[in-house]
């Protein structure tokens, strides 16, 4: 069980299977990409309303303070209505709005994150009821022409919290030279900007290949590579330097990949990408092709057992879990982000 389709604004992937269309989904997950400033108070971002076999309806929409709000109403079923308050409370715009349901175990929950550093806030909701594929399907065709950056559908509970942006083919330096990221197991030595650390896991995941997690190619010899990478949207680039510190007050600086390469993209596949990352004691700049690429900062997430069980983290042991600290913003506006990087860093 896994992703089975998506729909974003320039693209679309729902590959055609054997499976009645009015296949009851008992469990899935619906995760959604949007920027809260292009959409209107008030009025649904995504709505569905059905008749047969029985009258249904499906809604995601923003309250009076931009925090979204889902609302599921079945024949014969309470109408479930949930909504979380970050948004609001840390002024996010661009949200990944995340709901995953398993009916038979009578749960649900909707999470609302940022798209910078992945932390949100959870809302548990009980009874949920099971969904129609076709539903689904037809939800996420709507995103073309509305506020919407992407819908993806998955017909298990997704993931939430930190997330993998790695190719696997990416030549990682260790102290015996470059290794595939892929290839570089737990208990292996590689190289960081902080000096040579030692791996606690190395976790990948299967993701949609759209929106933020959209695979973006980095030209050599821009951002100081050696050769060129390919990362998924979101993963984030270390920079550091004079400039920087004269600039910003900090030793570095952390800039997702789809804010800095501008130049025209290959083709890639539609359909799903696997991506790595790597937890490592001290969070740090993972040294790949002559670039610094961001690991895995998990906060002091090994203290709240509840988003460490949802995370792909969820499997590892408590005790190989570090303590981090308190996260430090560390993100840029994306003009603050270009102006840097077109200037004299490389």
């Amino acid at each position: 069980m896994a992703w089975f389709a998506y729909y974003s604004q320039r693209s679309a992937w729902a590959p055609k299977t054997p499976e009645a269309a009015q296949k009851l989904l008992p469990t899935g997950t619906i995760q959604v990409q949007v920027k809260t400033t292009d959409c209107v108070v008030g009025h649904p971002i995504l709505k569905l309303s059905a008749e047969t076999p029985w009258s249904r309806m499906i809604s995601f929409q923003l309250n009076d303070e931009g925090n979204p709000e889902l609302c599921i109403a079945t024949e014969n079923h309470p109408v479930i209505c949930a909504r979380t308050d970050i948004a609001y409370r840390k002024a996010l715009t661009d949200l990944l709005i995340t709901y995953a349901w398993d009916a038979p175990r009578r749960s649900a929950r909707l999470t609302v994150s940022g798209t910078g550093d992945f932390q949100g806030q959870t809302v548990v909701i009980k009874d949920p009821p099971p969904l129609f594929r076709s539903d689904l399907l037809a939800l996420a065709a709507q995103v073309p022409g509305g506020p919407l950056n992407f819908v993806a559908l998955s017909d298990t509970p997704e993931p939430i919290g930190p997330m993998s942006g790695i190719d696997p083919l990416t030549q990682i330096d260790t102290p015996t030279g470059p290794k595939r990221a892929g290839e570089i197991k737990s208990g292996d030595q590689i190289e960081t900007d902080v000096g040579p650390q030692t791996v606690l896991a190395r976790v990948s995941r299967t993701l949609p290949a759209v929106g933020l997690f959209a695979p973006i190619r980095l030209h050599a010899p821009f951002h100081g590579l050696q050769r060129h990478l390919t990362v998924a949207c979101h993963q984030k680039l270390v920079f550091g330097g004079a400039d920087v510190e004269y600039a910003f007050g900090d030793d570095t600086v952390h800039i997702q990949a789809g804010m800095l390469e501008t130049r025209r993209q290959p083709e890639f596949d539609a359909g799903l990408t696997i991506y790595c990352q790597f937890l490592l004691p001290k969070p740090a700049g993972i040294l790949a092709q002559g670039a610094l690429l961001d690991s895995l900062n998990i906060g002091r997430m090994r203290r709240n057992r509840t988003d460490m069980a949802l995370s792909i983290l969820g499997n590892l042991p408590l005790e190989l879990m570090p303590d981090h600290g308190d996260k430090v913003a560390a993100n840029l506006p994306g003009y603050a982000a270009k102006a840097l990087v077109g200037g004299s860093l490389r």
